[in-house]
């Protein structure tokens, strides 16, 4: 922060998370809202930026110290770790400024937030029930196969999910696990060259970014200068496996695309998103299919975009997962096709990464039904297609559609979390400051019964709520 710069006014604390000096409240104890702006925000007519810093802190167990020149909160809180249940060595501490910021973000609208949960002008998934999806802990590792156009796992949000093939040395130049791909050692692409003929190699890049975004919903790390991470956003046991099938034209070749199912069968994936179809496939792809299903791989699929009863393929075939899109109401998306459906998400200008990177489509529904399914696997280490429909069928939530498209209905992402978690809502609170709250979100497992992951996610000033979604702690 340049402090020679003039300041409307700056708020500096330092809390070391969670105590007995919060009060704790449900969401409907919380102030009125207003509007959202992720990393920006504006206060009578003056633009001021959000920065957080974050860095381990070793204060006493009982006393939580808030300090500002400018503000005179210097008054200590007494707090009691054990109320909560976090260890001392899980202590942070945070410093949240406000300062004058001249930013050009005259492109930026932003989304107005009109209720609590679903009511967007545009959807991002972190301002709806999709969120509570990030506090399920993970314990089993996952690898989620992502068949299309492939991803740039290069990219830094990416780092740490990036899966990890133990069999084949780096760059030797040798098939080292005989699968007919050289030196794959985070993803594979089965392309057709100019002669027609089928072509293997380790480049899984993505020209067209589109199953980059596709990724960035199952598991990233968050982007700063958005309002945006994946579902997993903690790397470790989640990893993404791309297999590039579509070219840079858009082109699906049906050796290709046979070919990607079986590098997917035979790399043991679980777990396979698919974000794109056709109307129709050979026999071939149908029998490549159906040999990924007896292997016990379960596979989610698009319905596609066209808005008719046809669903489109793989999604359309027996126990695939079929997934169609609503918009941010929840509400049958309009372009969204029907027939198969077993489940609907947001497919309706969701924030998908990067600045101000909105898509719509199923293609960015069906990686939501995705995580939550790798979700469900990594905490409960059962890989079955029957356990994690069994759980999403019960948190289903028919939308009454007369014509059926939206399958078992919607899922209460939040309903469906809290099989494996329990959520508190904190609300810091400053005597000296009224117009000033912080709201905390702690998550403990049922199962375990310990503190798995507590984060800042609100600060709320003269009534209004900004959004920092800021992980503070995730237990070991």
């Amino acid at each position: 922060m340049n402090v020679s710069m003039p300041l409307f006014y700056i708020l500096s604390t330092l809390l070391v998370l969670l105590g007995a000096g919060c009060s704790r409240s449900g969401s409907e104890g919380l102030p009125n809202i207003d509007s959202l702006v992720p990393t920006q925000v504006e206060i009578h007519g003056q633009s001021y930026a959000i920065t957080e810093y974050q860095t381990q802190s070793e204060m006493p167990d009982t006393k939580l110290i808030l300090a500002s020149d400018f503000l005179g909160l210097d008054q200590g809180f007494s707090i009691d770790w054990s109320d909560i249940g976090i260890p001392k060595e899980g202590a942070f501490s945070l410093t949240l400024s406000f300062s004058t910021d001249s930013s050009d973000r005259s492109n930026d609208t932003g989304p107005v937030i009109q209720s609590w949960s679903r009511s967007y002008t545009r959807t991002q998934l972190l301002e709806t029930d999709v969120y509570y999806l990030s506090f399920i802990p993970e314990y089993h590792p996952v690898t989620v196969g992502l068949l299309g156009t492939g991803v740039d796992l290069d990219l830094a949000r990416f780092s740490g999910f990036s899966f990890q093939n133990t069999q084949e040395i780096a760059n030797n130049g040798v098939d080292d696990d005989q699968n007919g791909v050289i030196d794959d050692g985070a993803g594979a692409g089965f392309l057709i060259n100019d002669h027609g003929i089928l072509t293997a190699t380790n480049d899984a890049s993505d020209s067209r970014d589109h199953d980059t975004y596709v990724a960035s919903i199952i598991a990233s790390l968050p982007l700063d200068e958005v309002n945006f991470r994946g579902i997993s956003d903690q790397p470790g046991l989640v990893s993404l496996l791309p297999i590039k099938c579509i070219n840079d034209k858009e082109d699906l070749n049906d050796s290709a695309h046979e070919a990607a199912i079986r590098y997917a069968i035979d790399a043991k994936v679980p777990l396979l998103n698919a974000s794109f179809g056709k109307f129709i496939f050979p026999d071939t792809i149908s029998d490549a299919y159906q040999d990924a299903l007896d292997q016990g791989m379960v596979i989610v699929a698009a319905v596609g975009n066209d808005g008719v009863s046809t669903p489109h393929l793989p999604c359309n075939y027996h126990n695939v997962i079929c997934v169609g899109g609503t918009d941010s109401l929840s509400k049958i998306w309009s372009r969204s096709s029907w027939g198969a459906v077993d489940f609907v998400s947001y497919a309706s200008d969701v924030l998908i990464g990067g600045p101000l990177a909105y898509g719509s489509g199923t293609s960015f529904s069906t990686p939501i039904i995705t995580s939550a399914i790798s979700k469900i696997m990594s905490y409960s280490g059962n890989y079955t297609r029957a356990y994690a429909y069994d759980l999403l069928a019960r948190y289903a939530q028919d939308l009454q559609d007369p014509l059926n498209r939206d399958g078992l209905g919607v899922i209460d992402f939040k309903g469906l979390s809290e099989e494996f978690v329990s959520f508190s809502t904190y609300l810091l609170s400053f005597p000296q400051y009224p117009q000033l709250h912080l709201s905390f979100m702690v998550a403990t497992d049922r199962h375990r019964d310990t503190v798995t992951r507590a984060e800042l996610q609100y600060l709320y000033l003269n009534q209004t709520r900004y959004s920092i979604h800021r992980v503070l702690y995730t237990a070991p």
